[in-house]
């Protein structure tokens, strides 16, 4: 009896679809890629069942099976399946996200004129339509295929796939197929000896007389590749002779010619894992403090009970990352691996050195600055078995480990792990509770600043609970002075953005030979600029949003789309000279310091602007390590991760800068951040620190719980505001985005979409249509409907996910039109 495989397409179609399973392929097929025909375009896809069941339709048959072996095992797809289910997109679309680029190779489709059209037919052809004329004589003018996107991106043909069949079935054109985006190894030339074996002194010794009697650089050469060749049983590469050796390419094409060595094409690895010297120590071999000590047994006795889950809620520096170090050494010492997960934003050099000091040669680390190919083949060597330990961001938690004996969440409470664009709009920490069940192994979470989430779960017992109230090595807490910027204004105390009492203590830093940390949380110079004539701000005109000053380049740039627009003291609105720049970047806090201390220090800013490459946050960190600067500038690239004994002060420009923003998390952001950052300092055992903070609101419950590390009192506090108004953790925000670039027609539709809502579920609480704060972006309007779900009523969320997603897709087959988009946000962070 035939078998059907059900096979899951990386596209925003949610539906699986059923092949036939040739006979010469088995049944082994879960979790494999197959080549497969769909809707006359062949895409790679991945097969995640296979029944006996053959639907009454006519089915296709599976052209090809791309792997010998399961790329996703059971519990994988099982991950992939429950966040399709519970976010609400495609498993496709979870698929695009869990696997990484290069995976799932399209068909790229190419037309060219036919070699044995009829010329009268052609003719008849071009003047059906001026288009059809465009088109041919395009065609006629080009000697090769061009790519079905290059003729509708690049020439305006919006023909469909089908047109162009109809096209070559006719006669006057022909069709050609490629797979695009598909991996290929990187070949490099290397060199071996032609004799494969009985090589040893006496036979290059023999070759030597005979060959170079006349040429000792061959020889050295000769001896280089017999020796390295004996050694390895693999070819070297001949550009590691000419770099490592100092041997000339001359020498080696002689011995080549001489037919002493051949040349052949190797296999290299894209990726590598460099070492800086950000971090000297083995922190594995470090003496653990009485209380690290006993939150490390209590960890363990948990662990042994069947808890799985666990929050350590440990001020900054109180050594975290020695208890998971301790923890991980458990797990593959056993045999097993680990996923570690870190914020994008954190992932510092001076980390990951950490543990591959600790760990050598067993840790890899993924991020952003990978390329398509080097984090194909990362993924391969991951999957492979060659790491046991997993570095990354969220995306890290489809890391495709076979064993994976325990997973940890630093910094669980940071907003980078949820993913709000495109889907799935997963959020990795929750996802790590869910692979950790799928699994049956522990989950660690780690903050100084716990979610309030976690902090819920793991007050109500779900989650065991240990606290770190001690720095380290007795290393000091900072202490935190409060500046109001208010009356600093009024009094005549400021300096541009700066009070004279940070100023003050900026240069007794500075002549104590230590460092500083400058924060402000917004890149750029100045926020916008405005016209005090006619109150003219420069928005963005694809964007509902101002244009951000950036004084090094002179231009205003907006942070949405990346518009960029010339600078000028002159009003577009009424033509004065009266515009002035409104609000705080880093780099005016850059300019600002250096105007007030002069040529005396080194300044340098740490934000996305500078920090363009992978190796450019490296440099940085190890100048600033190695003295050559005094002050880094940074925004919340500073505030996690880095660990400096020299700092002396960390000063916050302007503390509240979030906190008043439309956002129900609003609070608890800046709360995390602020404590975070301030955190940065008082990692000296033998001196003390200072963070000093400024802001216009000192009696904030969020501003005043920062003077306390480990405040308990501001997670009770926002616990009850969350509650009183239903909010996460008591309930699910799930937020519907709808897009078009008709605003009139986008208001109404999201009005009709509303109305399909069932008003009769205590579960949920649908709000009315609204404007976000960001109306625009791209030329497209915005429209959101806000539902919360309660947590109580709805435990799992079942009824949630019936009414949401029944409602978008009723909608979108019946009401939906034009260029509407869709996009749903189940626990989304924000409602902007």
């Amino acid at each position: 009896m035939p078998l059907v495989a059900e096979v899951s397409v990386p596209l925003r179609v949610n539906q699986i679809y059923s092949y036939l399973i040739p006979e010469r392929f088995g049944s082994d097929m879960i979790g494999k890629r197959v080549i497969v025909n769909f809707s006359n375009k062949i895409i790679t896809g991945l097969v995640v069942n296979v029944t006996k069941d053959i639907p009454d339709i006519k089915l296709k048959e599976i052209s090809d099976v791309v792997d010998k072996e399961p790329i996703a095992d059971i519990g994988f797809l099982k991950l992939c399946k429950w966040t399709a289910d519970y976010y609400l997109c495609s498993l496709g679309e979870v698929f695009m996200a869990a696997f990484p680029p290069k995976t799932f190779p399209q068909e790229e489709v190419f037309v060219k004129l036919s070699d044995v059209y009829n010329e009268y037919e052609l003719t008849k052809f071009k003047q059906s339509s001026k288009k059809r004329e465009e088109l041919i004589n395009l065609l006629t003018d080009s000697d090769e295929y061009i790519a079905l996107s290059t003729l509708k991106n690049k020439f305006g043909f919006t023909y469909s796939y089908k047109q162009y069949l109809e096209f070559r079935d006719a006669g006057f054109i022909d069709i050609s197929y490629e797979m695009k985006e598909e991996h290929k190894p990187k070949m490099m030339v290397a060199v071996r000896p032609t004799k494969a074996d009985g090589i040893d002194d006496k036979y290059i010794h023999r070759i030597g007389k005979e060959y170079f009697s006349r040429s000792a650089k061959q020889m050295e050469a000769f001896d280089s590749i017999c020796n390295q060749y004996v050694e390895t049983q693999e070819p070297i590469l001949q550009q590691a002779l000419i770099n490592d050796y100092n041997i000339s390419a001359a020498a080696i094409t002689a011995l080549e010619k001489k037919g002493l060595i051949e040349k052949v094409e190797i296999e290299v690895s894209r990726v590598t894992e460099e070492l800086s010297e950000l971090s000297s120590k083995v922190e594995l071999g470090l003496k653990l403090a009485d209380f690290q000590k006993q939150v490390l047994v209590d960890i363990r006795e948990e662990l042994e009970t069947g808890k799985k889950n666990i929050l350590i809620h440990g001020i900054t520096g109180s050594g975290k990352t020695l208890i998971y170090m301790h923890l991980i050494r458990d797990v593959i010492s056993s045999g097993k691996q680990v996923v570690m997960l870190l914020p994008e934003i954190s992932l510092t050099p001076q980390l990951t050195d950490r543990f591959k000091l600790s760990f050598p040669g067993r840790v890899c680390t993924i991020h952003s600055k990978l390329n398509k190919n080097e984090r194909y083949e990362l993924w391969q060597q991951i999957a492979n078995g060659e790491y046991d330990i997993v570095i990354g961001p969220r995306s890290t938690i489809f890391s495709p480990m076979k064993n994976i004996g325990l997973i940890i969440v630093d910094e669980e409470h940071d907003q980078s792990y949820k993913q709000d664009s495109p889907a799935p709009r997963y959020n990795a920490r929750d996802l790590a509770t869910v692979r950790g069940h799928i699994l049956d192994c522990p989950v660690i979470f780690g903050s100084a600043t716990p979610s309030l989430e976690t902090y819920y779960n793991a007050k109500q017992g779900k989650y065991g609970y240990f606290q770190m109230t001690e720095r380290a090595d007795s290393h000091k807490l900072p202490a935190i002075e409060l500046v109001d910027l208010l009356n600093a204004r009024k009094s005549g105390g400021m300096h541009g953005s700066f009070s004279y009492g940070l100023i003050e203590q900026i240069k007794s830093t500075l002549e104590e030979g230590r460092k500083i940390m400058l924060f402000q949380n917004r890149r750029g110079h100045s926020s916008f600029v405005q016209c005090q004539s006619c109150a003219h701000i420069p928005l963005c005109d694809d964007c509902d949003i101002a244009m951000t000053y950036h004084s090094h380049s002179n231009v205003m740039i907006c942070h949405y789309c990346g518009q960029r627009e010339e600078y000028s003291e002159h009003c577009k609105g009424c033509g004065a000279d009266d515009v002035i720049k409104i609000g705080l970047g880093t780099q005016q806090v850059e300019d600002e310091i250096n105007e007030i201390l002069g040529d005396k220090v080194t300044v340098v800013r740490y934000d996305s602007d500078t920090v363009t490459n992978k190796n450019k946050q490296r440099q940085i960190l190890q100048k600033f390590t190695d003295g050559g600067i005094d002050i880094l500038v940074g925004t919340q690239m500073i505030a996690k991760g880095l660990d400096f004994s020299t700092i002396g002060l960390v000063g916050i420009l302007n503390a509240d800068v979030d906190l008043f923003m439309s956002d129900i998390r609003a609070a608890e952001k800046t709360y995390q951040l602020i404590n975070q950052v301030a955190g940065r300092a008082g990692r000296s055992k033998n001196s003390e620190s200072k963070v000093i903070l400024q802001t216009t609101v000192p009696d904030n419950y969020a501003i005043k719980s920062i003077k306390q590390m480990l405040n308990l009192d501001f997670l009770g506090e926002e616990l009850q505001h969350r509650e009183d108004l239903s909010y996460p953790p008591f309930s699910r925000l799930v937020v519907i985005e709808m897009i078009s670039s008709d605003y009139a027609q986008l208001e109404r539709q999201a009005m009709e979409l509303y109305k399909t809502f069932p008003t009769d579920k205590r579960e949920l609480d649908v709000l009315p249509p609204t404007d976000p704060v960001i109306k625009k972006v791209r030329k497209k309007y915005r429209k959101i409907i806000v539902i919360k779900n309660s947590k109580l009523l709805d435990l799992t969320g079942k009824v949630m996910r019936k009414y949401v997603w029944g409602c978008v897709e009723f909608y979108t087959k019946l009401g939906g039109h034009g260029d509407l988009r869709i996009n749903i946000n189940v626990d989304a962070s924000s409602v902007m």
